[in-house]
């Protein structure tokens, strides 16, 4: 049962989206995936909200369940991968919900104390993997289609591992332990390309190319393979990566537990060129978001604007707290950055120049913290937190009077 926001301490409203009219939204643009695109850019052609009127505040799922990754949000709806409390257990749980109230339009639970990816939408489907039902007391990994209006379920194909699915060019590509995986749109696998160690990264796609990295504690291999599976290039380095590369202009952007690296993207002979390397890089630090001349990415309590070019340093934000870290791939949405760090539980909104706009604070132990990216979708930006909130927010609305 869906339950309400209590002990809040910002008023609500809550209006229907017959009642309800965005002001200044032009063409749509979408948030569909992870990353917002195939190449992981963090960027979206969306406005976000110059003053913050809070429109929703909702729980998807049970609180505490705690969520699998970020949300889609594709025609007005929202797509989420969440757990659900069962008391002894978790059950994971694919949801399609109204982008105004929150409200279930269809739901998937998967079997038992189940896992399951992010969700990613495309051409009217929605894909995600999970653990699936094989029969009364066995699961079985699985990438799963289900028709994103409906629910239905299009197509199931069978998995050895979970990894959120990346689509570009009708092609579905997943990091499965220590291989990539190729799919066709109707789940028929195309082909397979091992490595030796882990890949904890989303396979980022770009120019008929796919890249991820593959890493030990201790090193890591930069990969750029095509389409087809064959390899092209491949760059070592001498550190731990768990973040998904960053694809934009001819360029390969991967922060690292120590450097954050430039490589050329095209790369030849087998390897490719270091651009330039920002050193000095916090442990913790999560993946950079890139949109025109800036590279955006959270660097322990910092939040840091490099040039994409040259990697000279552009602007910081500092949270105030060493403990106030940005561990999250930023947002960025036409002439703003949406952000958040975990201790001080707070989502914040910059403008291009690393200025503060605006903030909403979270009650850590009711509604949890950012361990996701806000998504800014044609005009509307959301927040799920860690504990299933989730928050919406418009720039302004018109409410027709009543008749």
């Amino acid at each position: 049962m869906k339950k309400k926001i209590i002990g809040i301490s910002i008023c609500l409203l809550f209006i229907t989206s017959g009642l309800i009219t965005v002001a200044g939204s032009a063409a749509a643009e979408w948030w569909p995936m992870t990353g917002h695109d195939a190449a992981y850019t963090g960027s979206v052609d969306s406005d976000v909200p110059d003053t913050p009127y809070l429109f929703l505040g909702e729980i998807l799922g049970e609180i505490g369940g705690g969520i699998h990754g970020p949300i889609a949000v594709v025609d007005g709806n929202i797509y989420a991968s969440v757990s659900e409390d069962q008391g002894s257990f978790d059950k994971a749980r694919v949801l399609c919900a109204d982008g105004i109230t929150a409200e279930v339009i269809w739901d998937y639970y998967f079997f038992g104390n189940s896992d399951a990816s992010a969700v990613t939408y495309y051409d009217g489907n929605l894909y995600v993997s999970g653990d699936d039902q094989l029969d009364s007391s066995h699961t079985q990994e699985r990438l799963i289609c289900f028709d994103a209006e409906t629910g239905d379920v299009q197509w199931k194909e069978d998995l050895d591992d979970l990894g959120t699915p990346v689509i570009e060019g009708d092609r579905i590509y997943l990091a499965l332990d220590n291989k990539i995986e190729c799919y066709n749109m109707l789940g028929t696998h195309l082909w397979t390309f091992a490595t030796t160690d882990n890949i904890y990264t989303l396979p980022s796609v770009a120019d008929g190319r796919v890249y991820f990295v593959e890493s030990t504690y201790a090193d890591a291999t930069i990969h750029c393979i095509s389409t087809a599976g064959a390899d092209i290039w491949s760059y070592p380095v001498s550190e731990r990566i768990v973040n998904t590369p960053t694809i934009a202009d001819g360029k390969v952007y991967v922060v690292g537990t120590q450097n954050l690296y430039c490589l050329d993207a095209v790369g030849s002979g087998g390897t490719t060129t270091e651009l330039w390397k920002k050193t000095s890089i916090d442990y913790y630090s999560g993946p950079a978001a890139v949109s025109g001349d800036q590279v955006v990415f959270g660097n322990g309590r910092y939040l840091t604007s490099l040039n994409a070019n040259t990697g000279s340093l552009m602007w910081t934000y500092d949270s105030g707290h060493i403990n106030r870290k940005f561990r999250i791939q930023p947002t960025i949405a036409n002439d703003k950055i949406l952000t958040g760090y975990n201790t001080g539980y707070k989502m914040i909104v910059l403008n291009l120049a690393g200025t503060l706009l605006w903030d909403f604070p979270l009650d850590h132990s009711i509604q949890g913290d950012v361990t996701m990216p806000p998504v800014a979708a044609n005009g509307r930006c959301y927040l799920l937190t860690s504990k299933d909130f989730i928050y919406g927010f418009f720039d302004h609305f018109d409410i027709p009077p009543t008749v």
